[in-house]
């Protein structure tokens, strides 16, 4: 994570995007990882854009969550106070001794579905 004087000294040594993706939903968050929280993850996305730099956000469906999440992830997203100048939505791509190695992909109209709902709702 990163913290306000560190997201300054980026934006001194001259970085202008920043790329920090939320992964999922608050809710399905603690599914994936327990080595940080959600909340650090908003804190990291807020001291960049108020370091002046550019946000690129957005998540990786096809970790084992459900539509909601899919849509909780886009409505953090979309209640930022400004939205993201990116939003990449990646989709998983299961690594054979992983945890998620089983995980079976989302279809490519899952996919297309999340992206699209991101066009809109940003």
């Amino acid at each position: 994570m990163l913290t306000p004087d560190q997201a300054k000294q980026l934006r001194e040594a001259g970085l202008t995007a920043y790329n920090h993706n939320l992964d999922t939903s608050p809710e399905f968050y603690g599914k994936i990882t327990t080595t940080r929280k959600y909340e650090d993850r908003l804190s990291t996305l807020a001291a960049v854009r108020d370091a002046g730099i550019s946000v690129c956000a957005g998540g990786i469906i096809g970790l084992g969550e459900g539509e909601q999440d899919r849509v909780g992830l886009l409505l953090q997203l979309a209640t930022l106070p400004e939205h993201p100048e990116s939003v990449p939505i990646n989709r998983l791509v299961a690594v054979k001794g992983t945890p998620l190695q089983n995980q079976a992909p989302p279809s490519g109209l899952d996919l297309v579905r999340c992206i699209a709902t991101a066009r809109i709702v940003m």
